[in-house]
């Protein structure tokens, strides 16, 4: 549980463009959501340990001064193709729920178990086919005990290279 809780929280702070992708679901009086596009995506998120009994308070505070991390990711056309919940999943390696508005608005859940213990995380945000902004909340119980929060934008920077 510890490498999948560890795992999970870092992809809360990681999930980036690549959970962005195609929309799923949905009624078919709805118009289909957008997508973003495929080429490179920059990438700029932080990552917040709320509550932690394995960190001292000067661990905390350190994590909480921490920056934001920047990163770039190509996201392929077939990635963008395959649609958000599927890149969702494999971030998080664990199943998710995920409600998609035709807006460019979203709503995922996901919530992993093993014998350890479980992860839950919730995550709202909105995109464009060329940039994103998500905003998300985490929670561990079990063997590893902590909640995060974590803010991500992005946005489209060229082509892959």
């Amino acid at each position: 549980m510890r490498q999948v809780v560890v795992a999970s929280l870092l992809a809360a702070g990681v999930a980036g463009a690549g959970a962005l992708g195609a929309g799923v679901g949905g009624a078919a009086a709805q118009a289909p959501p957008q997508s973003i596009q495929p080429g490179m995506w920059e990438e700029t998120r932080k990552l917040t340990i709320l509550e932690s009994p394995m960190m001292s308070p000067q661990m905390m505070e350190a994590m909480r001064r921490r920056p934001p991390v920047t990163s770039r990711r190509c996201i392929t056309a077939a990635e963008v193709a395959d649609g958000m919940k599927q890149i969702m999943n494999k971030d998080f390696h664990c199943p998710s729920d995920i409600h998609i508005g035709a807006g460019g608005g979203f709503d995922a859940t996901a919530v992993c178990h093993d014998e350890d213990g479980t992860a839950k995380f919730h995550f709202h945000g909105a995109y464009t086919p060329t940039s994103f902004k998500v905003s998300g909340d985490g929670e561990a119980a079990g063997k590893m005990t902590m909640k995060v929060h974590s803010e991500m934008t992005g946005r489209l920077v060229g082509p892959c290279r």
